[in-house]
This record gives C-alpha cells, structure tokens and sequence, in this order.
C-alpha cells in the first residue's frame, strides 16, 4: 500500500523552536521517514540531532551518505553538505550553495519529490526570505502533499508567508497540529489521482541537478558567486536564477547577494580612496621637503576633493536608509 511516508522539512531563522514543536507533535508509531534541513553555520558543528531526539519520540540523527532510509526516523542534514532523497538510500553531497546555503531545502525538497512524487509531504517552517517555495512547488507539481506553519505563529514568518502565497497549499498548521496530519496521510493509501504522478514521477531524484523539466531563458544577470551568466527559470509559476555550474537563486536571494556585493565594493572604493589620500599627503611630505611649491597646491587640492568624497562615501556606507 503505497502512502504519503516521506516527509521532507524546512526551516531557517527560528527553526529550531519549531523543529522542537514540530518533533513533539510526532506520534511514536509513525510510519513515516522525516528529513529536515536546518540552515545553520557552515563550519560549526550542530546538535540538533541530540535536541530532536529529546524534543519528541522519534530517534534522530545526522544524515549518512549512501544511508537505507527507515520509517519512524528524523534524518538531520549536516552543516556544509547538501541533504538528498534518492529512492531507498540518501546522499550526503557537497555542490554549489542554493540560496547562498548549504544544505539548501529547496534541493532536500526537490530530490523527494523527484523519486518519490505524490509520496512526498513537505512542511515548511519559521525562516527569513522565501527558502523552500520553490521546493514545494516541485512537491506540489508531483502530487506531493504540502503543509506549512501558521505565519501567525512563526517567529519569523516569511518563509511560511511565501510558501502559502505561491504555492498551492494543503494545510497552514501550527506546529503542534503538523504531527497528527503526518500520521493520517500516512496511514491512508494513496487515492488514483496520486498514484497517476508516482507512475509519471522521474527515478534519479538523488541528483544535484533537478532542472531537466523547467523552463529557462537566459537572463541579463550575473551570478553573484562565480560570475557566470545567470538562467532564469520556473518551477511551475515559482521562479528562480541558476548559473552553470548550478548555484542558485530565488529572487529574494538573488537581490540580497546584490546588494551584499554592492556594499563590498563601496568599501573597498573607501579603502582604496584612503590609500590615496595617505599616498598624496606622503607625496606632499616630500615636495615640501624640496620647496616644490607647485606641486604641493597641485596635491593639496587633490587631498580636499578626495577627502570630500571619501566622507560622502562614509556617510552613504554608515546611513542604514541610504546604504544599499
């Protein structure tokens, strides 16, 4: 009896409250496999496991590569390594940063939906910015199941706000509800609409390139960390930028990189105007150690309009409304 038995979950800024909530919301006999990505500092250990394991009764822990997926059992994604859902086995992998993270839910998402179509339930929890829209639409667009957090609830809701708002939802839960929901869907046999997506659902899900079935058009952007040309691309109506060697962005993230990129050549225009100026007066030291009197006018006017636009730049850089 084929059910909705892989549960795939997201969460970012506040999520681990809510993944506490979440885990104690399970029931003990679940007959589900549950896989989460945390967003969290790529080169710090974590100890959500150990957290989960305590929050709830379902034993979890850090996801292995090549590892037999077991129902009744929380999958944690690693810091700094992708979190993938192949049929029967997962993979733990490096690649290029989705979102700027790494482990990316949007990709965990992807993955379970492309081996396991309409069995494939995802929730989506507290986070900043719009990080697993695009992964339940893929969800979704398979005959998944898709679940988000009450927004109210959220300590940072844009992330459920996003999901609910483009993506065509099930349920909009608080957290405390989400556990009963995952044990009735699976418990209940898939219906014949869904099985027509599994037998249609594409094998391989386990891949870091999910992109075969979207479409894409080249667009006038750049990619913000390598610099390659950008592909916009959609995900049903959900879309996003992927460059060639496959990092990624939402439009949210996209703009954030932007303007993150924007300031850093701001400062380091404010460093190299600075070097100048110490350049010029070590210039006009030595002129007037010669009585080279045209030249020090000549430097002298050069350090004013250098200072002057060194301290606009300042200001712009130190001006939260006016910085980029």
């Amino acid at each position: 009896m084929r059910t909705r038995d892989i549960v795939v979950v997201g969460a970012s800024a506040g999520g681990v409250n809510a993944l506490q909530a979440f885990a104690g919301s399970l029931p003990p006999d679940l007959p589900a496999a549950i896989f989460v990505v945390l967003h969290l500092p790529a080169h710090y250990p974590s100890s959500l496991a150990a957290i989960l394991t305590r929050s709830g009764p379902l034993p979890a822990t850090n996801a292995v590569d090549g590892e037999p997926i077991e129902p009744g059992r929380i999958y944690i994604a690693i810091p700094n390594f992708h979190l993938l859902v192949g049929n029967e086995f997962l993979s733990v992998a490096r690649g290029p940063k989705v979102n700027r993270a790494r482990p990316a839910i949007d990709l965990l998402f992807q993955s379970a939906a492309g081996s396991y179509g309409p069995r494939v339930v995802g929730v989506v929890l507290s986070g900043m910015l719009d990080d697993g829209t695009r992964g339940l639409a893929s969800v979704k667009r398979r005959g998944g199941y898709v679940i988000v957090q009450d927004p109210d609830e959220a300590l940072y809701a844009s992330m459920p706000r996003s999901a609910a708002e483009n993506v065509s939802v099930d349920r909009i839960l608080p957290v405390a509800e989400i556990g009963p929901v995952l044990r009735q869907l699976a418990t209940e046999p898939l219906k014949g609409d869904a099985l027509m997506y599994e037998r249609a659902s594409s094998n391989g899900g386990s891949s870091l390139d999910n992109t075969g079935d979207m479409t894409r058009e080249i667009s006038p952007f750049t990619c913000p960390d390598c610099g390659g040309t950008l592909w916009e691309m959609e995900e049903g109506s959900v879309a996003h930028y992927q460059c060639r060697v496959g990092h990624a962005f939402s439009p949210s993230h996209l703009l954030a990189s932007q303007v993150d990129q924007v300031e850093a050549l701001l400062w380091a225009s404010l460093r190299a105007m600075e070097e100048r100026e110490s350049i010029y007066r070590m210039i006009l030291n030595r002129a007037g150690e010669h009585g080279a009197v045209v030249v020090q006018s000549s430097i002298e006017s050069k350090i004013e309009t250098n200072s002057r636009h060194a301290r606009l730049l300042r200001q712009i850089l130190l001006d939260e409304d006016a910085s980029p």
